[in-house]
């Protein structure tokens, strides 16, 4: 597959309402907006962008919500991306079988073929409501296994890898995507809370500088249920800066940059973190596996006689 230099990534900052074909309708609405407007050639989605951010709640009810992949929405935004001819990332609540639960992502390819799924690695259960923030993930999704945890695709505009949500703030996972050759990660969060709006873009241009490569992150934004989402979509640059954004905190929005891919190179050479990468991530094992073997043969520790 020849690679293109070029890529105009467009991401679809929206809200949601308890009411699943209206946001998979009004999802398919923005991207032909963002066709016609921005002639696309990769779309991302919020993360599980078909419902409401149900985990704020506890209640199996929201287990019925789940879809498979291939499935009924899934299906229908690979039909945009074939009438387009585009690369869409969609995420959804992903039923696997009876029990078995995932938030993931998919990612469409132009001829409308499901090109594999990412799912979310990490899941937070996180009680900060003095912060905005509340999350009962654990009730509804299980851990991925390795082998869907952090793909890599081979695209057109060369290799794209998914951080779902919370697995962004891990370093680990940016370094895991980028030894494993990705360009351009994608980021699909459902985020709330003051305290994290504050480090949004800080955190994801840092990452972004470190790890030498474009991030593309699209939250949700307004009010769905007892949370507010705070919006702030961008794209950020393999030197860390801004392309585009952060949006409204408070607006739907189409947020859109052109990509050159050969800027990832230039900063590559320029200042050279990924050649270190395989040696340094290989000494940190090292060292961990050092430690560990240390401790199992340390001598207990002796009481002492008062």
């Amino acid at each position: 597959m020849k690679k293109q230099s070029k890529a105009i990534f467009s991401m679809i900052q929206m809200s949601m309402k308890d009411d699943k074909e209206a946001n998979v309708s009004k999802a398919e609405k923005m991207i032909d907006r963002a066709v016609k407007e921005s002639h696309s050639d990769i779309v991302g989605l919020p993360e599980f962008f078909n419902t409401i951010y149900f985990p704020q709640y506890v209640d199996r009810k929201y287990f019925r919500e789940a879809e498979t992949i291939p499935g009924p929405t899934v299906n229908r935004i690979a039909r945009k991306a074939k009438e387009h001819g585009i690369y869409v990332f969609a995420g959804i609540y992903e039923k696997v079988q009876a029990g078995l639960f995932y938030d993931s992502s998919a990612l469409i390819g132009p001829d409308g073929k499901i090109m594999g799924v990412t799912r979310k690695n990490e899941v937070p259960n996180v009680m900060y409501k003095e912060g905005g923030l509340w999350t009962n993930e654990e009730f509804y999704y299980s851990m991925s296994n390795l082998e869907n945890a952090y793909p890599v695709f081979e695209t057109r505009f060369g290799k794209i890898g998914q951080i779902i949500c919370w697995n962004r703030h891990f370093p680990e996972n940016w370094r895991l995507l980028t030894v494993k050759g990705a360009e351009i990660i994608f980021v699909p969060v459902a985020s709330m809370g003051k305290f994290l709006s504050e480090m949004f873009s800080l955190e994801m241009r840092a990452m972004s500088y470190v790890h030498q490569c474009f991030a593309a992150v699209v939250n949700r934004v307004g009010v769905e249920g007892r949370q507010r989402m705070y919006g702030g979509s961008h794209i950020v640059n393999p030197k860390g800066k801004l392309l585009v954004g952060p949006a409204s905190d408070s607006k739907e929005e189409i947020v859109t940059a052109e990509l050159n891919l050969d800027e990832i190179e230039t900063a590559r050479e320029e200042i050279p973190f990924t050649k270190s990468y395989y040696t340094s991530t290989l000494r940190t094992h090292a060292l961990h596996d050092a430690t560990m073997r240390m401790s199992l043969m340390a001598p207990p520790p002796q009481s002492v006689s008062p």
